[in-house]
């Protein structure tokens, strides 16, 4: 089994940061997308517009360029 793999970082406007990471295929052909965050969600209105318009779609796309294809589909729960 490999080890995880870091998407990236962000800053909410709050201040409220995010690691994220696309862990390891677990056998299936699903791989789970981890945030962690400094602070837990539930996230601030503010904090969940941003996280809705740039860190989602961003993370859509960096796990398509590390699975090298493109995704039907990608959630990532809060």
């Amino acid at each position: 089994m490999s080890a995880r793999t870091k998407l990236g970082s962000w800053v909410c406007p709050s201040g409220n940061g995010v690691d994220v990471f696309l862990e390891p295929a677990s056998g299936e052909d699903i791989r789970r997308v981890m945030c962690a965050w400094d602070t837990a969600p539930p996230l601030s209105e503010v904090d969940y517009v941003y996280y809705s318009a740039l860190i989602l779609p961003t993370i859509v796309r960096r796990v398509q360029e590390y699975l090298e294809r493109p995704c039907r589909a990608a959630v990532v729960v809060l």
